[in-house]
């Protein structure tokens, strides 16, 4: 058995990746598990020289990377391809191996390397956040904060060992823990605002999906705005800016 160059599609909506096995009369099936719910996948595809995927079973299989750029390239004369900087990189440069072997003209390829970047809801609030508390530099508040909080345990620890000795004398203790008090409030004032600026630089340096898209510009006119922004650009390096108006 080998691994096939196609996806097998499970009714639950994802996938498993294929072999082939062949059986003793020549006939031939792709096997395979679905790599969410690990439903057992199968279709016969014929024989070695026959091979041959049912048209009412086209919709269970898919290609994987590698197949679909001969698809393009070979079935569908595409004179172009885009890729972006992840897998699909990778994929291209093994695929160009398989493409020569098979005396396959590969087609032009464009190295996307921008990034989204888009104001939203949540980004909206996290850049108020930050303007409010005078905060320009994110790494530097968190290894500030992280040293302010440092200080604060080197002031509570010694008056939480002077407490324990102190408990006979009412008065000394009173002022003991009011300062202790003090210390402890401001510390959880410090990791509260931590806690939320590291939210809000989450929320800066999120990759946005399909969803966040929707949520925050809606489906009407989302795509026109997307390329419309990427034709402003004029290239395939500069980020597209997506900003929600309130």
């Amino acid at each position: 058995s080998k691994y096939s160059p196609l996806w097998l599609n499970c009714s639950c909506g994802s996938k498993g990746y294929s072999i082939i096995k062949r059986f003793n009369n020549g006939e031939t099936e792709l096997i395979g598990k679905c790599i969410s719910c690990e439903k057992k996948l199968e279709i016969k595809v014929g024989y070695p020289n026959s091979i041959n995927i049912p048209n009412e079973k086209l919709s269970e299989v898919s290609p994987r990377a590698i197949p679909i750029l001969l698809l393009l390239s070979r079935e569908l004369k595409i004179s172009g391809y885009v890729t972006g900087t992840g897998g699909s990189l990778a994929y291209t440069m093994i695929g160009k191996t398989v493409f020569d072997e098979l005396k396959v003209k590969m087609p032009v390829l464009l190295l996307w390397a921008a990034i989204d970047i888009y104001t939203g809801f949540a980004q909206k609030e996290a850049l108020n956040l930050l303007a409010n508390n005078n905060i320009e530099d994110i790494s530097k508040f968190l290894i500030d904060s992280n040293n302010k909080n440092n200080d604060y345990q080197n002031k509570i620890k010694p008056i939480i060992s002077k407490r324990n000795q102190l408990y006979i004398d009412d008065k000394m203790l009173s002022e003991l823990l009011s300062e202790l008090f003090k210390y402890k409030q401001e510390q959880r004032k410090l990791k509260s605002m931590v806690n939320s600026v590291e939210k809000s630089n989450n929320a800066l340096t999120l990759k946005a999906c399909i969803i966040d898209y929707i949520v925050n510009f809606g489906m009407e006119n989302l795509a026109n705005r997307w390329s419309n922004n990427l034709i402003k650009n004029n290239d395939f390096t500069s980020p597209l800016m997506l900003n929600h108006s309130i």
